[in-house]
């Protein structure tokens, strides 16, 4: 797991029918950015829990993802 900031959303006009429902954010982590699955409801400027790479399809179970957000950080 690692910490993050959400810095926008990914917004797509073509998309795989396995990502209607999904919302994608933006997430800053260690000075690079990565396109994460929100299982958290999160927001621009919310600190973020992420998980990666094959942790993170326990989270995605019907989207394949590398990374997906799950949960808000308030401290």
């Amino acid at each position: 797991m690692k910490l993050g900031k959400v810095t926008g959303d990914v917004t797509m006009t073509k998309k795989a029918d396995c990502l209607d429902k999904e919302k994608i954010l933006l997430v800053e982590m260690e000075g690079n950015y990565v396109a994460a699955l929100d299982k958290a409801g999160a927001k621009t400027g919310d600190r973020v829990l992420v998980v990666m790479s094959h942790a993170a399809g326990r989270y995605s179970m019907e989207t394949p993802s590398d990374a997906v957000v799950i949960a808000v950080v308030e401290n």
